[in-house]
């Protein structure tokens, strides 16, 4: 409400009593009323909310397509063998036959249909227990002295009986290190070598190491492979080595791999696997 008012100011510069000749009221815009500012609050609650929602349901979506990817990925590296190794135990069962020791040959088919059966069981599962793990590393090491004629000796030491509960790992997380110690780290040695396996738990973690007394590496050969697995470069140390550390830091957050060696004192995979992520 307004109220215009009128003064004069006289010869004498005084200023007489001011006068009202009129009163007004001028209407609140219509955007400052009430019922708006309500309108508003509640506008901008609403879009707040379908905001957040949506943005919700975004990043939930885009976890289970990267869930799936992951998931999708662990059953493909799986499923999938060394085309070598098949091709080398191929060979070595021909090579049995060619001399004719049946026997051997059929040993060797029977542990490599065996070893087959777990591998193609294992490929649809996300995780299995260390113990089967265990079983199919024994069973794929033997399939190797066979073929190396007994030049290497192995130990897996899975200490895990006093746990309450199963420990699970991704399949096919170890072969293909346990490969390369076989191939690589003392296949070639002339005195033949050992592979030493150990699993166990600390702190809540799977600890897995693979130990080889091959040639072992120097330093900056050691170092330029673990660069080239952390900048996924692994096209020369193989899809099998690549695959796994991915698939460590894809599916662990606090996972790791490291990988100790020292020239002519063999070489050391060290795997840390987490039981509660």
């Amino acid at each position: 409400k307004y109220d215009l008012e009128i003064s004069c100011l006289n010869n004498f510069n005084a200023w007489s009593k001011p006068m009202q000749i009129a009163a007004f009221e001028v209407e609140t815009t219509i955007f400052l009323r009430w019922y708006f500012i309500v309108f508003y609050g509640v506008f901008i609650i609403a879009l707040f909310y379908v905001g957040l929602k949506l943005s919700i349901r975004y990043v939930n979506r885009k976890n289970y397509i990267l869930n799936r990817m992951i998931e999708l990925e662990q059953m493909a590296l799986s499923a999938q063998m060394n085309p070598h190794f098949i091709f080398n135990s191929l060979n070595s069962i021909h090579s049995f036959l060619l001399f004719e020791e049946n026997e051997n040959a059929e040993k060797y088919l029977i542990r490599f249909s065996k070893l087959m059966r777990q591998i193609l069981g294992n490929s649809r599962k996300w995780y299995i227990t260390a113990e089967e793990e265990c079983e199919m590393l024994t069973n794929y090491i033997l399939l190797e002295q066979m073929r190396f004629k007994s030049t290497f000796a192995f130990t897996i030491d899975c200490d895990l009986k006093h746990l309450p509960t199963h420990a699970f790992i991704p399949p096919m997380l170890i072969q293909p290190y346990v490969e390369n110690a076989i191939i690589h780290g003392i296949s070639k040695e002339e005195e033949g070598g050992a592979v030493y396996i150990r699993i166990w738990e600390k702190h809540n973690n799977l600890m897995i190491i693979i130990v080889d007394t091959g040639k072992g590496m120097e330093e900056e050969q050691r170092s330029q492979m673990e660069q080239a697995l952390r900048e996924h470069k692994t096209g020369r140390l193989g899809i099998g080595l690549g695959n796994i550390y991915q698939r460590i830091h894809a599916l662990y957050k606090d996972g790791h791999m490291r990988i100790y060696s020292k020239k002519g004192h063999g070489t050391m995979i060290k795997m840390v696997i987490p039981q509660n992520q």
